[in-house]
């Protein structure tokens, strides 16, 4: 980099990054390899040798509001509560942060949580946090989804972006019960709309929604036509992706798009899901 001296040994996440300091390990074969079961409390944080190897939760990272810094490690989600009770499973977490219409990157933990910002309380059950709260039941850390299609990568898959990622817990459910103009689409396409941006945003455009370049991991859809998307200071997100993002991005007045809501007469068609009998 042209602003500092001497270059990366290597690029991205590496291993030191979520396993901790690996020294003793690498001096002592046969140490077992230090996995973030929990995430760091911020009491742990706090204690002199804190930066000495413990492993580093997923969530730890992919969090804005609930960021626990040097000196104090209070994130601006635990000033927000006060005296109110701790609403998460962990001490990790918070509110969905937005800016400029949009859900600002690296808040992937955040979205699985569900704060709802009016509230301050999770809108997600213990059994969703307890699947969907570890990162491992969907992605595989040693691997690649951003490069899975390069011709080049040969490493893991990160993720199964099909169908098929999705239907091994959700197996009541079967795409081919959806009517024939959603049949085509994969879950995530409606589930996971490109709702945060990191680097680049596509300008909305009359009824069609801007559009990001980070899949949304809140999941919950809500059709609502009064539901918000964000906050009214537009600072937060709530914890449900409206109709804006789940339909817009497809169905809006852009020539060749089907329009939503679907024409009278083609409801049969645009059938989302239908469970398992």
């Amino acid at each position: 980099l042209t602003f500092m001296d001497g270059t990366f040994f290597k690029g991205g996440i590496q291993c030191e990054s979520c396993h901790g300091a690996g020294a003793s390990h690498a001096k002592f074969t046969g140490v077992i390899v230090r996995d973030a079961v929990f995430p760091r409390s911020d009491a742990e944080l706090a204690m002199a040798d804190a930066g000495y190897g413990d492993a580093v939760a997923c969530g730890e990272c992919h969090t804005r509001d609930g960021e626990r810094d040097y000196p104090t490690y209070v994130s601006a989600f635990e000033t927000a509560l006060g005296a109110n009770p701790d609403p998460r499973p962990y001490d990790m977490g918070g509110r969905i942060a937005a800016s400029g219409g949009m859900v600002r990157h690296h808040e992937q933990y955040d979205e699985v949580l569900g704060i709802d910002p009016d509230t301050l309380d999770t809108v997600r059950t213990p059994e969703f946090l307890g699947t969907h709260g570890n990162c491992n039941t969907c992605h595989n850390p040693h691997g690649s989804s951003v490069n899975a299609d390069n011709p080049a990568y040969t490493g893991m898959p990160g993720v199964d972006k099909t169908n098929d990622g999705c239907l091994g817990c959700h197996n009541d459910y079967d795409p081919a019960l959806r009517g024939p103009g959603m049949q085509s689409l994969n879950c995530i396409d409606c589930h996971m709309p490109y709702l945060a941006k990191s680097a680049v945003a596509t300008p909305a455009e009359a009824d069609k929604p801007a559009i990001g370049d980070v899949s949304s991991h809140i999941f919950k859809i809500v059709l609502d036509s009064t539901a918000d998307q964000f906050t009214a200071d537009g600072k937060y997100a709530y914890p449900a992706i409206d109709e804006a993002w789940a339909c817009r991005t497809c169905h809006n007045s852009a020539p060749g798009a089907v329009s939503f809501p679907v024409p009278d007469g083609s409801v049969d068609a645009y059938i989302f899901h239908n469970n398992l009998p």
